[in-house]
């Protein structure tokens, strides 16, 4: 079920990346479940065969009649950001797994979108993470057991963290 505390990482993620039509159906039926209704949301979940444009599309027509709004391209990478430093800085999720989400999630899809390392840190302050993300594929490329090496988990970490003080808190999506 997605609890409204994960709604805002559902969002982002649908941002960033297309979200397939099966998920958005599973999210409008765990919504209503939760008691966050709408009649789009209904719509959507008694549709077994519909498309993933418009079950987005009505996706987020239902949004503003739950209390929530879309986050900016920019709101949904620093959302996603914060929301995976702060698995690892304060759930105590295993640090390169986080990390992997990490560049699933967002560092990979920014880079890819504008071009480099450099645009993306910039534009996102992500810099060190991007700087992270190289180390990590050059290192996993060249068959290192990452797990076993203490300087780049020890630089990871410290970088994962820094970001976390920097951005301690995540734009919010909920309406006034």
């Amino acid at each position: 079920m997605i609890p409204e505390m994960e709604l805002p990482i559902f969002l982002s993620q649908a941002v960033i990346q297309p979200i397939p039509a099966s998920t958005i159906r599973q999210s409008a039926i765990e919504l209503i479940e939760a008691g966050l209704d709408a009649s789009e949301l209904h719509e959507i979940a008694w549709d077994t065969v519909i498309e993933s444009d418009e079950a987005w599309r009505l996706f987020t027509r239902a949004l503003p009649k739950m209390g929530w709004r879309l986050p900016t391209r920019d709101e949904a990478v620093q959302i996603l950001l914060h929301h995976h430093a702060s698995s690892v800085v304060h759930s105590g999720s295993s640090l390169l797994p986080s990390f992997e989400r990490m560049c699933r999630d967002v560092i990979e899809p920014e880079m890819s979108r504008l071009e480099g390392s450099h645009a993306a840190g910039t534009l996102h302050d992500m810099a060190a993470l991007a700087g992270d993300y190289y180390l990590y594929d050059d290192l996993a490329d060249r068959g290192f057991p990452l797990d076993e090496m203490p300087p780049f988990l020890t630089r990871l970490r410290s970088d994962i963290e820094d970001r976390l003080r920097r951005h301690p808190t995540p734009p919010s999506l909920k309406l006034a």
